[in-house]
């Protein structure tokens, strides 16, 4: 899929193969901004962990546990509730990797 760009964004792209001289740097930076990277903070186990119990799939399936613990299915139950764990695996590991 081609995406065109407005004309407005590609003024002044196509300069000097040199590269920019002081005006136009110091005219750059007072209309963008600074190129500074800003680099994220590591997040730790506990951060993870909060991440991961904000999924509100978790949340449905331990609902959908408890009904079936209501209504006396027990089996159902404990397999929906083991069949968490890699579920909230994965989901840390995403959380982790994102």
């Amino acid at each position: 899929m081609k995406q065109l760009l407005p004309r407005d964004r590609l003024e002044g792209l196509l300069g000097s193969p040199v590269g920019l001289d002081t005006r136009e740097r110091l005219a750059r930076r007072k209309l963008y901004g600074a190129n500074i990277i800003v680099e994220s903070a590591r997040h730790g186990v506990w951060s993870v962990l909060a991440d991961t119990l904000k999924d509100p799939m978790l949340w449905f399936l331990v609902g959908t546990a408890i009904l079936f613990l209501l209504v006396g299915e027990l089996t159902e139950a404990l397999v929906l509730l083991v069949a968490l764990i890699p579920f909230l695996g994965m989901d840390a590991f995403l959380h982790h990797r994102t």
